[in-house]
C-alpha cells in the first residue's frame, strides 16, 4: 500500500474529519483522492466521528490537555485578521480552507 512514500498499517483505522471546507461544494463535485484500493488492501477502517461521540471523557481530557498546555507540550497555528470588517471574510475563508488553525478576528481601536 505504498502512496507518496506512506504505508497503511493493517488493520489502519483513519479518522474522517475537518471537512468543513466542503460543506458548500455541490454534491456532483469530485474532490479527493480515491482511497478504496488502500483501505481494502489494509483491511483498514475508515470512520466519521464528532467530538460529541466522547463527551463521558471530557472531563479527563480537559485536565490532562490543561497539563500539557501547562508543560508546554501543545502547539498551534492560527490565522489572525484584525478588524471588525474581517468577521465575514473570517467565516467565509472556514468554508473555503483559506486559514490555518484557528482563525481569530481581533478588534482594533
Amino acid at each position: 500500500m505504498k502512496r507518496s512514500g506512506h504505508f497503511l498499517n493493517k488493520f489502519a483505522r483513519i479518522p474522517v474529519c475537518g471537512t468543513i471546507s466542503n460543506y458548500n461544494s455541490p454534491a456532483e463535485e469530485d474532490v479527493g483522492t480515491r482511497v478504496q484500493r488502500y483501505l481494502i488492501q489494509a483491511n483498514a477502517l475508515m470512520q466519521g466521528f464528532s467530538v460529541t461521540n466522547y463527551k463521558e471523557d471530557y472531563k479527563e481530557a480537559t485536565e490532562q490537555l490543561i497539563k500539557w498546555l501547562r508543560e508546554g507540550k501543545l502547539t498551534h497555528k492560527e490565522t489572525v485578521l484584525k478588524g471588525f470588517d474581517q468577521i465575514v471574510p473570517a467565516f467565509i475563508s472556514l468554508f473555503e480552507g483559506k486559514n490555518i488553525g484557528k482563525i481569530i478576528v481581533e478588534m482594533t481601536d
